[in-house]
């Protein structure tokens, strides 16, 4: 499984996506106010809870509305930074889980 999401200043979109041909198939979408969060982490537990039982994520693509250093994102519009490694720990605890 594939999660893909856009990072914005106002909202945030997340999916859930098989692997498929000629592209990934959409199997769960949600749609987040990004204001209603402290943290991308807390997003994600949301997404989490949401999901109910989070899918083994073999990759995860995020498109982030603000410049990114090394592998940091800093969101041009809101507080939040979104950390590729933080992410990354996340995705293998949720596999663990799995």
């Amino acid at each position: 499984m594939i999660l893909a999401g856009d990072v914005g200043g106002t909202k945030t979109l997340l999916g859930v996506f098989e692997r498929a041909e000629p592209r990934p198939a959409p199997v769960h979408l949600f749609r987040y106010s990004t204001t209603a969060f402290a943290s991308f982490a807390d997003l994600l537990a949301a997404f989490v809870r949401d999901l109910g039982a989070p899918p083994r994520f073999d990759a995860v693509v995020l498109g982030v509305a603000g410049p990114v250093v090394g592998r940091m994102a800093r969101l041009t519009n809101h507080t939040w930074t979104v950390d590729a490694d933080e992410i990354a720990a996340w995705a293998a605890s949720v596999r663990e889980r799995g």
